[in-house]
């Protein structure tokens, strides 16, 4: 922190060093104390204001430090480190425009000062002015090359602006400069799990931690990297050490709830957040974890509260906005759930990974060339493609990057004009004039209940020819007999457990004389066979079609039954989007996706044909499984 600067009535030389000293070492209280006693005798020294200004703010007593500043200020207008100090000292109590307004004056005073400029840049930052604190950086390193300092923060506002590649580019810079810089590490750990490469965050974030083992934000956000990987022991106890390091870390407290809600430890998660809310009242974090908490307890009511308090004190918190926004949806608000979906982005334990592209977001108007990306997964695809006709009204040219298992299955299902291309190929910016990822184009085309009605027919093709063989092999294996196809867990990592059946339980509750194939990806030969050895029972496994690898034959094959049965996964988006009658085996409403409703609705609103079976309460399928049973045998 700079001090030196000339000013009159100053104290002997020798008191200034032996204070300095004080500092230096550490020995904060007795600085202070010494400082204090030196202003009762030399009122009218700047330089020594300034300095008690500097000693309070190494101690965190930001008040107290920003009155040193400005005593020492107002004795010299002129004195550049006495300003400079008080800038940072506004940033510290959160008062960032006063922080810009001072650190301009400092920098329009001295251009040369990059410490200033540096500084300037954060108070802009978190003043969510990112364009100007992006500048403010680069002036900075334009005056010290090699300033890591600013290389980092630099970083970070790329970051917050979505730039990843500038953002990993000035991280890296920063490192290469100062390689133990442990707080970059850090950051760069946080730029890789916003980008979703979890695996890479958990790497760079142990480098900083390896550094800094006292570094409590990155065991905290090496938590969080864990979390998103669902990986909920490793979580815990990477927040646990962040806590061990830091007791008053309000936000780790936030996050170790968080965690323990999804471990089903309620009441516990519930004293943590607590203890989150009274180190810092005003978290939004832990009132919307709280609204997690109780929606899933089920206390729809309560979750909705919280997820609005947490919004009420920070109206662009994410998590918040996007959890509210699943509520809107679930209850068919489809406007208000739009909007707040599109927080999807930034949610701290999300796997979104955005389009990086320079060619504006489209906003529903006209566009010559519109590039449509996808998100999330198959059965999210799938789901939104039911808008891909639509939306060529809306441009000369609709191309569409995709999952390259669905591209002969999309380009067989819809209109020729339409270009279909590898997601996992980039493409080209001179080939679009706008962009948007697909669950935003069927958000702005469904805005209301009329518009799913009136779009809920059939909308993809399969390979007649292949489905009339597969059809014609299962009519031998079975002759006379109902095919129904039937899928019973899912590989999605969040809510796996409570979403998926065992395989058995499902099966008995179908009568024996349907013909069951085996509509699940993966290998489970072992669970089939364990099903013949205990039940007698056989699901027929057809190995020319690869359930996950070929799902244009995949679709044939479901085209083939005469029903579908499953539990929440693509296998149901398939099966709605093909027109053929599935039952869908849905969890307690507070676990269901928002895209099935609220508990107790009978039909999808996506889907003709689609019909809902819901558990009774929460992680018991006997309902649910006794309402399917009682539909295939004609009583319902």
């Amino acid at each position: 922190m700079p001090i030196a600067e000339s000013a009159h009535k100053n104290p002997p030389q020798k008191a200034f060093d032996e204070l300095l000293e004080l500092y230096n070492q550490g020995h904060l209280r007795l600085a202070t104390d010494r400082a204090q006693k030196l202003t009762k005798v030399f009122p009218n020294s700047s330089i020594l204001w300034n300095i008690l200004g500097v000693v309070n703010l190494g101690a965190g007593r930001y008040e107290q430090a920003e009155a040193g500043f400005r005593k020492a200020t107002h004795l010299n207008s002129q004195y550049i480190a006495a300003l400079n100090n008080l800038g940072v000292a506004l940033q510290k109590l959160g008062k960032f425009e006063d922080s810009i307004n001072t650190l301009t004056k400092v920098v329009n005073l001295k251009p040369e000062y990059a410490e200033a400029f540096n500084n300037l840049g954060i108070s802009l930052k978190e003043a969510g002015r990112l364009n100007l604190s992006v500048e403010a950086f680069e002036s900075a390193i334009k005056i010290r090359k090699k300033y890591a300092e600013a290389f980092n923060n630099l970083g970070i506002a790329f970051r917050l602006k979505r730039d990843f590649l500038a953002s990993s580019k000035a991280l890296k810079t920063a490192l290469e400069i100062k390689p133990n810089f442990a707080e970059a590490f850090n950051n760069l750990g946080r730029t890789f799990q916003e980008k979703g490469e979890l695996e890479e965050a958990i790497k760079v974030f142990r480098k900083a931690l390896k550094i800094n083992p006292k570094l409590f934000q990155a065991f905290n956000d090496l938590g969080v990297a864990y979390h998103a990987k669902h990986d909920l022991d490793q979580a815990l106890a990477s927040y646990e050490e962040a806590i061990r390091l830091n007791p008053d870390y309000a936000e780790a407290y936030s996050n170790m709830g968080f965690a323990l809600i999804e471990n089903g430890k309620f009441d516990k998660a519930f004293s943590i957040l607590e203890k989150s809310l009274e180190i810092k009242p005003d978290l939004p974090s832990a009132y919307n974890n709280i609204g997690y908490l109780f929606r899933t307890k089920g206390n729809l009511e309560e979750a909705v509260f919280y997820f609005d308090k947490a919004i009420e004190i920070d109206p662009e918190y994410s998590d918040g906005l996007y959890n509210r926004s699943l509520m809107h949806l679930k209850s068919s608000e489809w406007v208000e759930g739009w909007r707040g979906f599109e927080s999807r982005w930034k949610v701290a334990t999300g796997t979104f990974k955005p389009l990086i592209s320079a060619k504006p977001l489209w906003e529903g108007g006209f566009v010559e060339r519109l590039l449509i990306w996808s998100e999330q997964g198959v059965g999210d695809e799938v789901m939104f493609s039911s808008c891909f006709n639509e939306l060529e009204s809306y441009c000369d040219q609709l191309i569409v990057s995709c999952d390259k298992r669905l591209l002969s299955l999309f380009e067989r299902s819809f209109n020729n004009s339409i270009r279909f291309v590898d997601k996992d190929v980039d493409v080209d910016e001179s080939l679009y004039d706008a962009q948007a990822p697909a669950g935003t184009a069927f958000g702005f085309l469904r805005q209301e209940d009329q518009s799913f009605l009136d779009n809920k027919k059939p909308y993809l093709t399969s390979d007649s020819q292949v489905r009339n063989i597969l059809r014609g092999r299962l009519n031998e294996m079975g002759p006379g007999a109902k095919i129904v196809g039937i899928s019973w867990k899912t590989s999605a990592l969040k809510d796996a457990v409570k979403r998926s059946l065992d395989l058995s339980e499902l099966v008995k509750e179908i009568p024996n004389d349907f013909l069951l194939v085996n509509l699940q990806y993966g290998d489970v030969k072992e669970e089939l066979a364990e099903l013949q050895d205990s039940m007698g029972r056989s699901i027929l496994q057809l190995d020319d079609v690869d359930n996950f690898k070929d799902l244009d034959g995949f679709s044939s094959l479901i085209k083939a039954c005469d029903k579908v049965i499953s539990i929440d996964n693509s296998t149901v988006h398939f099966a709605g989007a093909l027109g053929v009658e599935c039952h869908v085996l849905l969890p307690f409403s507070h676990i269901s996706d928002w895209r099935w409703g609220l508990n107790g609705v009978p039909q999808s609103y996506c889907y003709d044909k689609t019909y809902l079976h819901w558990q009774e309460e929460p992680n018991n399928w006997s309902g649910c499984l006794r309402s399917l049973k009682s539909y295939l045998m004609g009583t319902e």
